[in-house]
């Protein structure tokens, strides 16, 4: 069972101006056993006391702002931001393969 009920309406509406539709879906949590099974494990705020217990993994925390109650603009930079973040890490380990 989840923890979360549903997305943030900010989320979702921030989320929809970039064309991207996320009103039907649920964020849950990832199990540790699920997480076991990555070589990078991100966290965004939450549950990176049980990332950091991964041995062997890249664990990473990028500690995001929670987005309830926030303007659309911070919601905006906060997506944003993570977006940026996400291709930086696919361009580092695109390198490593290298």
């Amino acid at each position: 069972m989840s923890v979360f009920q549903s997305s943030h309406e900010e989320v979702v509406d921030a989320m929809e101006e970039i064309k991207i539709d996320i009103s039907g879906r649920t964020p849950r949590e990832v199990t540790f056993d699920e997480s076991t099974e990555r070589d990078y494990v991100i966290t965004m705020g939450c549950f990176a006391d049980d990332a950091a217990r991964l041995e062997g993994r890249e664990n990473r925390d990028w500690d995001r702002d929670d987005p309830d109650g926030k303007s659309p603009e911070e919601v905006a930079a906060i997506r944003d931001d993570t977006e940026q973040r996400v291709s930086d890490l696919f361009d580092e380990i695109e390198a490593k393969e290298v």
